[in-house]
């Protein structure tokens, strides 16, 4: 078994690397660029460089950056899928193959954002189309709680709890983004996590599928490391969030997986207090730390508002908050 993880982390590892280089050179001949708003100068207001992510303007070519790079990770992780089923039981190879199909579905629907302006309604909904697949073959209706032990949800399960979670966790990521490396190293230490958790749990197919996002994220993070010269946009925070829900099902983990989601379900509670309306990005000062004065819509205003951190300060702040609750969700798991 450690022959095996270890070939298919070198195998997705160098996939990713490569396509994320030939995304980022075709994307770039072909202008796919936005503008990197937290390396915009602090002589701008807050609406013009809100019109910025709406409308990229060569005025401000300077800061520009590739986007939508998060399309190179997805097909390196499912590349990397059809060499792993060669591993898999035949006994399980449906519900792996269901797995699959809703990642997939999952990340064409952060790809289609990347270029087509969505409604935030479509956002919602689409991923329950997703989680059809997981619906038809996942009969597994026990879940272990906190303090309840093991609790039998019945039908609830599938026609209830696998859709919502699968909304919940494709969403949630994408609310937790916006600096360079952020989301991409967060997919690392959750795909880290969930190897951990999904072996504990006895699940070969979840160690096998978090162990290949682990590598996909890495190999391209060598490209969105600050400064960064690629974003992954909505199909990154698709895909991982989604693998990490659907990863979930297929290990039996659900809760461990979403104490492991603690930081974006803050997340969440802090932008809905905006109504969904507040950003992530700061005002740079003269010592190019990131600034925010306004009201605290997410946990990166708190750190931009009390502490004087530039952006690569702010995502290791944000990553050690994950390694957090990842440590907590691998202590439920063990407990």
């Amino acid at each position: 078994m450690c022959l095996v993880l270890c070939g298919i982390f070198l195998f997705a590892f160098l996939l990713s690397l490569f396509s994320t280089f030939a995304v980022l050179a075709a994307f770039e001949k072909r202008k796919f660029f936005i503008v990197d708003l937290n390396k915009v100068p602090q002589k701008l207001s807050l609406r013009e460089i809100k019109k910025l992510k709406e409308e990229y303007s060569e005025k401000f070519a300077k800061y520009r950056v590739v986007n939508g790079g998060g399309i190179a990770v997805t097909f390196s992780l499912l590349v990397t899928a059809l060499i792993i089923m060669s591993f898999i039981a035949k006994e399980e190879l449906i519900y792996y193959l269901a797995a699959i199909l809703s990642i997939t579905l999952i990340a064409t629907i952060g790809i289609v954002e990347d270029f087509v302006h969505m409604k935030q309604i479509y956002r919602v909904f689409l991923p329950l189309f997703a989680s059809l697949p997981l619906i038809a073959v996942f009969h597994s209706t026990l879940i272990l709680i906190p303090f309840l032990g093991v609790v039998n949800f019945g039908v609830a399960y599938s026609i209830i709890f696998i859709p919502l979670w699968i909304v919940a966790s494709s969403n949630l990521v994408n609310l937790l983004a916006g600096f360079n490396g952020l989301e991409v190293g967060i997919g690392i230490i959750a795909g880290i996590t969930m190897a951990l958790i999904s072996f504990i749990a006895g699940s070969q197919i979840g160690t096998l599928l978090s162990t290949a996002l682990v590598a996909v994220c890495l190999g391209f993070l060598i490209y969105n490391w600050y400064p960064a010269k690629i974003l992954g946009g909505n199909s990154l925070t698709y895909l991982i969030g989604g693998a990490i829900g659907t990863i979930s099902i297929i290990a039996n983990v659900e809760v461990a997986a979403i104490i492991l989601m603690g930081p974006q379900i803050i997340e969440f509670f802090l932008k809905a207090r905006s109504k969904f309306q507040a950003e992530n990005f700061g005002r740079l000062d003269k010592n190019k730390n990131l600034k925010y004065n306004g009201k605290i819509y997410s946990l990166s205003h708190v750190l931009m508002k009390y502490f004087n951190l530039n952006e690569k300060q702010i995502v290791y702040s944000l990553w050690l908050i994950q390694i957090l609750f990842a440590i907590f969700s691998i202590a439920f798991i063990t407990l």
